[in-house]
């Protein structure tokens, strides 16, 4: 096992963290973090890249301060998904940011459902910030939870 520290940075913070190893293990590219949580690179995808912030701007009704998942909103390391296309928990990185999925939103989820297309919405402090991130596409490595 690699024991090489590499720092990948939160979108949005720009927060460092380290990943501690990666290895190759059953033929898939696994990931330990810090927390010793186990990850499984399941996937390297295209991926549709809005953005949004935790207000009421964005998020409407459901603007109460927590995700989908229960984290608070105000993490700037956290992006919405389609929770069955990419598990709440799961890892997306890309460009040196790592993203941890959280959220959901229908964007998303008719992005996957309807069209089988991958699209997150990462999660800003700022409705500016959002803004300014407008709409990309990356080159992504998705790494869910290990079983």
């Amino acid at each position: 096992m690699n024991t090489d520290t590499e720092a990948l940075v939160f979108a949005g913070s720009m927060l460092a963290i380290p990943v501690v190893a990666v290895s190759l293990m059953f033929g898939l590219m696994c990931c330990e973090a810090a927390e010793n949580r186990r990850y499984a690179a399941i996937e390297k995808a295209s991926i549709k890249v809005t953005a949004y912030c935790p207000g009421a701007c964005c998020c409407g009704e459901f603007a109460d301060g927590t995700t989908a998942s229960g984290r608070p909103a105000y993490a700037a390391d956290g992006c919405a998904v389609d929770p069955y296309a990419i598990p709440y928990g799961s890892h997306i990185v890309f460009d040196n940011t790592v993203l941890e999925a959280d959220d959901t939103g229908q964007a998303m989820r008719d992005a996957w459902r309807k069209e089988g297309v991958y699209h997150i919405d990462i999660r800003f402090g700022t409705h500016e910030e959002a803004l300014a991130w407008g709409v990309r596409e990356v080159s992504a490595t998705i790494y869910r939870p290990a079983m």
